[in-house]
């Protein structure tokens, strides 16, 4: 029996350190993974949108979504200010120095180029937690601070950006108007 438990405990640094190797992999895979997958997103935006993002943020690549926040890509095509013209919904996380935050971006169409503007930041304790969805033009709201039911529901004539929490508890509702975005939030 101490045969036993003395070869065991010799065994034990061995498959700690093998755990430790199996950690390290797997996260090697998941940065693969979330590079191969900013990659495939970044082929679907015009190359004069990408320098604008490289301009302003020089180190920035497409948030990867939690297993149970997987709502959506973090990157979305949408029709923002009605001009027919693609415009892009972007959850990016962003490095600079040490710090690392994540930004919900829009890009909005104007003739040649892209307006980018930031609409939300969301600091360490948020990061993650939330995921980037499109509500299509016509899409009622039904859900507070908007009506719950009837003729007088609130719905928008292009489409609208969403901040959701990934539990499914809160958003943000952002929509183009006039030049800016204006910002609802529920409970607003």
């Amino acid at each position: 029996m101490k045969s036993l438990l003395a070869r065991i405990c010799l065994l034990l640094p061995i498959l700690a350190a093998s755990a430790v190797q199996a950690q390290s992999i797997i996260s090697m895979l998941k940065a693969t993974r979330s590079l191969d997958t900013s990659v495939e997103y970044k082929k679907q935006v015009p190359a004069t949108a990408l320098s604008i993002l490289d301009d302003l943020f020089p180190h920035w690549t497409f948030q990867v979504y939690l297993r149970d926040c997987d709502d959506g890509p973090p990157l979305s095509r949408c029709n923002l200010n009605g001009d027919g013209i693609p415009d892009f919904a972007m959850d990016l996380l962003i490095s600079s120095d040490s710090n690392e935050r994540e930004s919900i971006v829009a890009l909005i169409s104007n003739d040649a180029s892209y307006n980018c503007l930031t609409l939300d930041t969301l600091g360490a304790v948020w990061r993650t937690h939330c995921h980037l969805e499109i509500l299509e033009a016509g899409t009622e709201f039904d859900y507070p601070p908007f009506k719950m039911e009837g003729d007088d529901r609130l719905s928008f004539k292009t489409d609208c950006i969403v901040e959701g929490m990934c539990n499914g508890n809160s958003f943000k509702a952002f929509y183009y108007e006039g030049g800016r975005f204006r910002h609802f939030q529920d409970g607003d």
